[in-house]
């Protein structure tokens, strides 16, 4: 009995993370026809223009608290075929103390790739998540040009 109450417990959670995922999608849906395919398909631009675009929809860059949101929106966007895209961390504030780019919130979770992060040349103050490296993360210059998602 107990194992089942954990399974139904883990599938409860799964699906409140699916239903925020699907309200990004749906948010998605409605604004295509009026923004550039917002977020979840089409559209690349660098760190600070995607963040300031979130925020006039209501959202933010998508935040990663931890693995279980992580696997989510990995899904996600391996369904969609991102190479690669941004996600709202950034050490700009002080190098090496990695926090969100929003609230600017100390971040607990991270998924970096090998010597990540490693702030090659000095300029490398965002995040990335890159499909070719099994959805890991890599520190890169924020003015390069990625697809983004944004939560709510």
């Amino acid at each position: 009995m107990y194992k089942y109450d954990l399974t139904l417990q883990m599938q409860q959670h799964t699906n409140a993370l699916l239903a925020g995922i699907l309200v990004i999608v749906a948010i998605v849906t409605i604004l295509v026809d009026s923004v550039q395919h917002f977020g979840v398909q089409c559209v690349s631009d660098e760190f600070f223009v995607q963040e300031s675009f979130c925020k006039t929809v209501g959202g933010k860059l998508v935040e990663i608290d931890n693995y279980w949101e992580f696997q989510v929106l990995s899904r996600m966007a391996r369904n969609r075929r991102f190479p690669n895209f941004w996600i709202g961390i950034t050490d700009m504030y002080s190098e090496g103390a990695w926090q969100k780019a929003t609230t600017q919130g100390r971040q607990s979770y991270f998924n970096w790739y090998g010597s990540e992060p490693n702030s090659h040349g000095g300029y490398e103050n965002c995040v990335e998540v890159k499909a070719r490296r099994g959805m890991k993360w890599n520190d890169r210059a924020c003015h390069i040009r990625w697809r983004f998602v944004c939560e709510k």
